[in-house]
């Protein structure tokens, strides 16, 4: 009987530990044939042994791109503006602006910062503040001071200051705050009633914490909200960064994938972009022909042009097929990198360390070809080396360059027997 007892909470501790040291996740999968189905496990609080739930708010920093994308095109629709104006249509500083000292071979377009073709600097915060805490009107005078990175238009450069632009065209052009701008033309439509740049406590309540897993073992370390913006989060004082700061459930961003697989139709029959403007704008191609990105707006492409993804910087991936009219959700909790202060070395496959972080799914062996599903889920584009393991063996080796957000299947032809032990290792 003691032994049985023993048994019973050594296994019980190791289900704990293994609890402990895996991120908490909610993943959805939906397809107009046949609906959804949600898988949650995990935790979204170590701390107090909060279960991931249905109803957990998640920071989805780059998720927010797309939204962003899809509330300027609803004014492009409407004439409002042109995404080939030059940016110094509404900003005549930036006619002026430099790269390299020279004024760049052409102007910047709407088009281009949302597209992450401009040129402009990564991102943009008053000295002494946080980027949050930095009006758009500020972004934009220390981007002309800035100057350019590259010339504009000429390759896909990742940038979140362009979407911190285009919202200070938008409320230019509107006279409005571009939150309200966002909230009545994609929220309230779509019913996305927790989606929000402003958490207050009830949401915070309910919020995944996200979790720094530190390379050389020990317990995982909470990545306070502190880290990245200027708490408390609900300051209305707080500058909306429409680039990667919102918050909602795994539920509402389900709403607005379902609306990019059905090509602008909400799930709820609501319009929020007409099928013309869906395919001429978000699934055709907006990056050059001889780019190794595939992308329009932070939506990469696969390799039909039928389907694209993004991902966010704590683990939030989408991706959404508007061939099929379906969309798949995995919103995890993990920090690529330490809070700050943290002595601990960062995981040199992390954002601060030397590689970028890639995760390897959907592993298929049909004869004597092997592949799997490689994303990047990573702030930052980086190059995988996956390799093909068979009985603990290298056998295989291949390199694939993933933009952020960016998946690729892998296929090796390697004759592969039932009984083998097949893996796939990337870094």
């Amino acid at each position: 009987m003691k032994a049985m007892v023993f048994g019973a909470a050594l296994m019980a501790a190791c289900l704990g530990w293994a609890a402990k040291e895996t991120p908490g996740f909610v993943r959805v999968d939906w397809s107009e044939a046949e609906g959804e189905k949600w898988t949650i496990e995990g935790l979204a609080d170590r701390e107090t042994g909060r279960p991931m739930a249905k109803d957990t708010v998640f920071a989805i920093c780059s998720n927010t791109k797309p939204i962003t994308s899809v509330l300027v095109l609803t004014f492009v629709e409407e004439g409002l503006i042109n995404l080939d104006d030059p940016l110094a249509k509404y900003f005549p500083g930036f006619a002026d602006i430099t790269y390299k000292g020279q004024k760049p071979k052409s102007p910047i377009t709407l088009r281009q910062l949302i597209t992450h073709m401009s040129g402009l600097p990564y991102g943009a915060a008053a000295k002494g503040r946080n980027a949050d805490m930095t009006s758009y009107l500020e972004m934009v005078d220390i981007a002309l001071k800035q100057g350019l990175r590259s010339e504009s238009g000429v390759a896909y450069q990742y940038c979140g200051l362009g979407f911190q632009v285009i919202g200070a065209v938008l409320e230019k052009v509107t006279g409005r705050k571009v939150t309200d701008l966002m909230k009545e033309r994609i929220f309230d439509p779509l019913e996305m009633t927790e989606a929000t740049f402003y958490p207050d406590e009830k949401l915070l309540a309910r919020v995944a914490w996200p979790y720094y897993y530190p390379p050389k073992g020990g317990a995982p370390v909470r990545y306070g909200f502190e880290n990245r913006w200027t708490v408390p989060l609900n300051n209305p004082a707080r500058t909306a960064l429409l680039s990667g700061g919102l918050f909602c459930t795994a539920g509402d961003y389900l709403k607005f994938s379902q609306m990019l697989a059905r090509k602008g139709l909400g799930l709820n029959g609501k319009r929020i972009l007409t099928e013309q403007t869906f395919d001429t704008y978000l699934a055709t191609r907006q990056t050059p022909t001889d780019d190794k990105v595939n992308a329009s707006f932070d939506i990469h492409f696969g390799k039909d042009n039928l389907s694209g993804s993004k991902g966010g910087l704590f683990a939030t991936g989408a991706s959404w097929n508007w061939g099929n009219r379906s969309c798949s959700l995995n919103f995890r909790a993990k920090s690529p990198y330490a809070p700050k202060g943290m002595k601990s070395e960062l995981d040199a496959s992390g954002f601060g360390g030397a590689r970028t972080t890639f995760v390897v799914t959907e592993k298929k062996v049909e004869g004597e070809r092997a592949s799997c599903l490689v994303a990047n889920n990573d702030d930052r584009h980086g190059v995988a080396l996956v390799k093909l393991v068979v009985n603990g063996k290298v056998v295989a080796t291949k390199k694939v360059g993933l933009a952020i957000g960016e998946s690729k299947r892998v296929a090796f032809v390697q004759k592969v027997e039932s009984t083998d032990k097949v893996e796939f290792k990337v870094r």
